[in-house]
């Protein structure tokens, strides 16, 4: 999953925790369709792009919705190792947002196989345990790290 995001020289992704209806917005790829594993979005930004222009299309594609940005929440900077002992560097920029628009609905049907509301407690729990018992562990930064996601307090 990890070169397949590299292509054309990719080394980043935002990621957006997303307030919506009383929970928070989960996507699912559908390498993973078959698990319980859902998580926030996420993407890439294009050349030409800003930041934030980036963000908001990639949350409509992968969610439907129009979303304000909240906070800025971390910087995720992570060296992952082939087993060819190749390094690869990846940085994840996370946010969190509300919905103030559209309908929880995946534009984009091949990248989203799946959709749904998550509460906090299940992606601290038994989302991310899943996914470090699946070997998805590489998409935990986008759940359980994310540790100032509302409701902290």
């Amino acid at each position: 999953m990890l070169v397949g995001s590299m292509s054309g020289g990719r080394r980043h992704d935002v990621t957006m925790f997303i307030e919506y209806g009383g929970g928070y917005v989960g996507i699912q790829k559908p390498v993973y369709r078959h698990t319980g594993i859902f998580r926030a979005p996420s993407g890439a930004i294009k050349r030409g792009e800003t930041l934030v222009q980036g963000l908001k299309r990639e949350i409509s594609e992968e969610t439907g919705l129009e979303v304000a940005i909240g906070r800025f929440l971390l910087i995720i900077s992570v060296e992952f190792w082939g087993p060819d002992g190749t390094k690869q560097d990846w940085t994840s920029y996370v946010f969190d947002g509300v919905a103030v628009g559209g309908e929880l609905n995946p534009v984009d049907k091949v990248e989203i196989s799946g959709i749904r509301l998550v509460t906090r407690e299940e992606m601290f729990g038994p989302i991310a345990e899943e996914m470090e018992s699946s070997g998805w562990a590489a998409s935990i930064p986008r759940t359980a790290d994310a540790g100032d996601i509302p409701g902290d307090g």
